[in-house]
């Protein structure tokens, strides 16, 4: 697919850069009512990340438009191609180029290869950790939470040559406590979200 939107691209004479990113995205998600499951699920997801550039002379100076799209295999990507060039055309920036080959970035480690291998035994291990936390609060009730353990895939290539590939995971835990009875009830929410499973810290 990648190579079928880079060959669409390609054919426009009215674009002059472009760039396609493809993000294969596997959630592995828990979601607790009380402290009992609701729902267990993995949610597959696979988009493309399409920007187009135009280089353009405006009032005797060049100017870059940019616009770009999400494209999702089985839609019509024609009309999409079509929309982002015409709103290119109403942006005027200054002009700057695309990252072609060659270039050199430094190491960047932002993938948890824990969540990576073993998603499901890692929601069943914070679930676990949810429950104990809970317990020793004394007087406090869970009233719901939400885990989720993402991993996603990064596939870059753009007009000029550039190839690239990238994983990252990122962890979500979302959740609602509850104190006291009628009138006296109380509720608190908490939200985080992480990179690493070690600095979710469910307890704290």
């Amino acid at each position: 697919m990648l190579d079928y939107i880079s060959q669409v691209l390609k054919e426009r004479t009215d674009i002059t850069a472009w760039q396609v990113t493809k993000t294969t995205r596997r959630s592995n998600q828990l979601f607790l009512i009380k402290e009992e499951p609701e729902s267990i699920r993995r949610v597959d997801t696979v988009k493309y990340f399409v920007a187009v550039h135009q280089l353009r002379n405006e009032g005797g100076k060049s100017v870059l438009g940019e616009s770009s799209f999400v494209f999702i295999e089985g839609e019509d990507i024609g009309p999409k191609v079509d929309l982002a060039v015409e709103m290119a055309k109403g942006v005027a920036n200054q002009p700057w180029t695309l990252p072609g080959p060659g270039q050199k970035y430094l190491p960047c480690e932002i993938k948890d290869t824990t969540i990576v291998l073993n998603p499901d035994k890692m929601i069943q291990k914070i679930k676990e950790e949810i429950v104990g936390a809970v317990e020793r609060l004394g007087d406090v009730r869970l009233s719901s939470a939400e885990v989720f353990a993402d991993h996603t895939r990064y596939e870059l290539v753009n007009s000029l040559g550039l190839t690239a590939k990238a994983d990252d995971t990122d962890m979500l835990f979302d959740f609602v406590l509850m104190t006291g009875e009628g009138e006296h009830e109380v509720e608190s929410s908490g939200f985080k979200t992480v990179r690493y499973y070690k600095d979710l810290k469910v307890a704290e």
